[in-house]
């Protein structure tokens, strides 16, 4: 039975080079692309490449991270085509600069919430019900700089707080999730901002290796950083 992705941030260069790694395994895709972001201007031309390669098996639908109701219209869309789906993929990612000496600008520190710490929740609450039929995995792309063990910088306040939120978003998901069969996957990226090293991502092989792996035994979470190593969400 073919099998079916739906990657949040699809039109990133991480998500499109997740999408096109995944396509090459006969993976049906369909890549939520964000209405009016900027950022993800330079992927349009891999967008339309791959839905020329894939016609049958690649499409875009509109998703925006910071409306509800927009991701639970997506998810309509997607459950006219899809019967059930076997892997959610959230790659989203905004930064603000933002400087706690010079001034925080509170309302950037909370749209980076709004993206980063609240996208993907809403993303997988509006999709979970596609997902009970299907292979019941979870990959979440997220940054180091939410680690608070780890964290060595002292600017991007509302980009490193969103992160952490996230992770501790995650971890609840997981407990309770994980009891119902499904198994969580993040991927720990670099630098303060997911896109900073995204497009010459050189693993994407392992990466998608990794988010489509239900693990051994009983494993139903894990972590790891780009390097492969494991890790936690605190560290």
């Amino acid at each position: 039975m073919e099998k079916v992705a739906v990657i949040l941030g699809g039109d990133n260069p991480l998500g499109a080079s997740l999408c096109r790694n995944l396509l090459e395994q006969e993976w049906k895709v369909i890549a939520g692309v964000t209405p009016g972001d900027p950022s993800a201007d330079d992927s349009v031309e891999d967008s339309n490449k791959l839905i020329s390669a894939y016609p049958n098996h690649y499409r875009t639908v509109s998703m925006d991270p910071s409306s509800i109701q927009s991701l639970l219209t997506a998810a309509s869309v997607v459950a006219e085509e899809a019967d059930s789906i076997d892997l959610l993929i959230s790659s989203i990612d905004r930064l603000e600069a933002d400087s706690f000496m010079e001034g925080l600008d509170f309302e950037s520190v909370l749209n980076s919430f709004d993206t980063n710490a609240l996208g993907p929740i809403r993303f997988i609450e509006a999709f979970l019900p596609l997902t009970e039929k299907g292979s019941k995995r979870i990959g979440i792309v997220s940054s180091l700089s939410g680690s608070i063990e780890t964290a060595s910088h002292a600017d991007s306040f509302g980009y490193s707080m969103s992160r952490t939120a996230l992770h501790m978003a995650i971890q609840n998901m997981a407990n309770l999730l994980g009891k119902e069969g499904y198994s969580f996957r993040v991927y720990l990226q670099a630098g303060r901002s997911l896109l900073e090293h995204s497009a010459s991502l050189e693993n994407i092989d392992a990466v998608c290796r990794f988010f489509k792996d239900r693990g051994n035994g009983d494993s139903s979470f894990a972590v790891v950083d780009s390097t492969g190593k494991q890790r936690t969400l605190s560290s």
